[in-house]
């Protein structure tokens, strides 16, 4: 069956019938995952399990709707005495939705079928299994019930168990009826009660506790006793100007500090955090300084390259050019100590040129350096007039320095469109605040 299935989509295929189902990004893929098999064969194979695939979904969710349809009129069916069947008193309250048919009529009605009621006599015994697991159910951490030391568990409600459960304490200030117990410096019996609800049902149950002393260490126990001195010299001494802090205690000394906040771990938390950052920032601002190298470059070029037809126009060689624009550079430099990066380029290759390397390296590696598209050509073109000789070298260069002249208008009016971009902001946040300055005392006036 899966042959012939295979058969009939690779003649289809063939044919030209079932070319949309295989289009041609999906034949290009086969075509590299399976170089050198047939097309066609590829293309009917795709087909059968993507079909194969969608056939067994159908299948699968069709016969869960048959299921879940199946079970759904099932459960819509009573009984034949119209029977419902409550549940326990752990299943809580039954939203049911029902439907009356009635000769030609048919009626939709929701209700609501509470847990069947425990009989006194079935509560009696949910009480009794009750009061066996009570120390289990109250006691938390504590041992048992004469030596409590810590909270109770004294719950509203028991898990398993039908009943609303109410207490009471002899003794709230030692243990109130949330289970919450105070610190106590001897034993102290506590009387609990413990009043059982369930409908009409009712039971009281009282029990004995005893609360007792915490177990201390003994670094526990000497906080504790310094806390209560130290608590009863600040309650005297509340109209001196200081407080004296003991200096000795069993005899021996004490040192005290006033303890400070400590950072230490937001310290330790933000340093790596930081390291992080500044490493990640570092390769930013180098970036940023790397592209604000190459508009102080843009922008110079310009001028140089006027600067180099004017030497070139007064009868200096290329070489004798660049070695009058650096000697001038080297000048402005110790004057006013501005550094300038192409004015630094040239300098470069004057000394590369003075260090014995060709003129023609020389300006292949400006052109490398700067690394923009105007200082490539002007080394390309520097390069060929050394090819070619100095016939239209002059021509050639009054026409780049026009070329220039026109990028850099260019450039300039680019700079400008996006100083006013960035001076946008900061107009529209001042004008929110005149707004708000405006409209507040109106406010107030209504």
């Amino acid at each position: 069956m899966t042959n012939r299935f295979k058969g009939y989509l690779y003649r289809k295929l063939s044919e030209g019938k079932l070319s949309r189902l295989c289009p041609s990004q999906v034949v290009s893929g086969l075509r590299l995952l399976y170089p050198g098999k047939d097309e066609k064969e590829l293309c009917a194979d795709y087909l059968y399990r993507k079909l194969s695939l969608v056939v067994k979904v159908l299948a699968v969710g069709m016969a869960f709707g048959i299921a879940a349809r199946i079970m759904a009129q099932r459960g819509s069916v009573l009984d034949g005495d119209g029977s419902l069947t409550r549940g326990s008193f752990q299943d809580g309250t039954e939203q049911i939705s029902l439907t009356a048919t009635y000769q030609h009529q048919k009626v939709q009605l929701d209700v609501e079928l509470h847990p069947r009621e425990l009989t006194d006599e079935e509560a009696d015994l949910q009480y009794e299994e009750l009061c066996l697991r009570l120390d289990d159910l109250i006691l938390a951490e504590n041992p048992d019930r004469h030596h409590i030391t810590s909270d109770l568990s004294l719950e509203r409600s028991f898990e398993g168990y039908p009943f609303a459960v109410e207490w009471r304490s002899d003794r709230p200030d030692i243990l109130d009826p949330l289970g919450a117990v105070n610190r106590v410096k001897e034993a102290v019996p506590v009387n609990l009660s413990m009043l059982l609800t369930y409908g009409t049902w009712q039971k009281t149950e009282s029990f004995a506790v005893t609360v007792v002393p915490p177990l201390l260490s003994e670094e526990e126990a000497f906080r504790e006793n310094l806390e209560e001195y130290i608590q009863m010299l600040e309650e005297q001494d509340r109209d001196a100007q200081s407080m004296q802090l003991p200096s000795q205690w069993d005899d021996r000394a004490i040192v005290w500090k006033i303890q400070g906040e400590d950072y230490s771990l937001f310290v330790w938390t933000l340093t790596p955090i930081v390291a992080i950052l500044i490493y990640f920032c570092t390769d930013r601002d180098l970036q940023q300084r790397l592209e604000q190298r190459k508009s102080d470059l843009r922008a110079e070029y310009p001028g140089m390259v006027h600067k180099l037809v004017l030497l070139l126009g007064a009868g200096l060689s290329v070489r004798k050019a660049f070695e009058r624009m650096g000697q001038e550079y080297e000048k402005q430099k110790e004057m006013t100590g501005l550094c300038s990066p192409g004015a630094e380029e040239i300098m470069m290759t004057c000394r590369q040129l003075q260090s014995g390397v060709t003129e023609s390296a020389a300006y292949i590696q400006l052109g490398k350096r700067a690394g923009i598209r105007e200082y490539i050509g002007l080394s390309t073109l520097l390069v060929q007039n050394q090819k070619r000789g100095n016939d239209e070298m002059l021509s050639r260069m009054m026409e780049e320095a026009a070329r220039a002249s026109g990028e850099k208008l260019l450039f300039v009016k680019k700079l400008g469109e996006e100083a006013g971009t960035k001076i946008l902001i900061p107009m529209v946040m001042l004008l929110a605040v005149i707004m708000i300055i405006i409209m507040i005392p109106a406010f107030g006036v209504m």
